[in-house]
């Protein structure tokens, strides 16, 4: 570990290094964040990162130095993208993933910003869970769940306005086994994990 940084700078870009430090000392400006050494967490199977190859949280970060509760990780995504005459190219960024540990069993569940698509697929099989008393966030999410009377107890109006308030676009959250992640597929910076922060922050409270 650099004496510089509370962070393995081993094998990091100097843009990369930049960055954590940054976003690491955003976030303590509202939390008692600590860099964890030991945890034993995989992405993999979660849904929303099943697409992507190489998936391996790098650095996890404690939300509060009292609790395990919330935690950010800085997680090494890859992907596979064409380049033109049939060629594939491999590339490789730390994106900004947020885990928290749940005490509720409600199923999986699946959450992200509804598209034009999903509204198509739902009215010709409708598998969408909707809130009827909720219409600014059933227009603006898509939720599916493996077990809708769960999911509809556990996705109250705290939960849901927390989600609304969430300043991010393309933003995924997903459910299972008693742990939440949150993410958009974007590379880490400051502003992003710290809005990511502030909804574990918020729900944090209803699990």
């Amino acid at each position: 570990m650099s004496n510089d940084y509370p962070f393995d700078t081993f094998e990091l870009e100097l843009d990369e290094i930049a960055c954590f430090s940054n976003t690491f000392e955003k976030l303590k400006t509202k939390f008692q964040a600590n860099f964890k050494d030991d945890f034993d967490f995989s992405l993999k199977e979660f849904a929303a990162l099943r697409a992507c190859t190489g998936v391996k949280i790098g650095y996890w970060i404690d939300l509060n130095a009292c609790s395990e509760n919330t935690s950010i990780t800085f997680t090494s995504v890859g992907y596979t993208y064409s380049a033109g005459r049939g060629g594939a190219y491999y590339g490789r960024e730390y994106q900004t993933w947020g885990i928290m540990a749940m005490q509720k069993d409600v199923g999986d569940i699946f959450i992200r910003q509804e598209t034009l698509a999903d509204k198509v697929i739902e009215l010709i099989k409708p598998i969408e869970l909707d809130f009827e008393d909720d219409l600014e966030f059933s227009e603006k999410f898509y939720v599916i769940a493996s077990d809708k009377d769960k999911a509809s107890l556990a996705m109250n109006a705290s939960f849901r306005k927390a989600i609304l308030e969430i300043p991010l676009s393309d933003i995924e959250i997903e459910i299972s086994n008693k742990a939440l992640i949150i993410g958009n597929h974007k590379r880490v910076d400051p502003e992003s994990t710290f809005h990511i922060a502030e909804f574990l922050d918020k729900i944090s409270v209803i699990f």
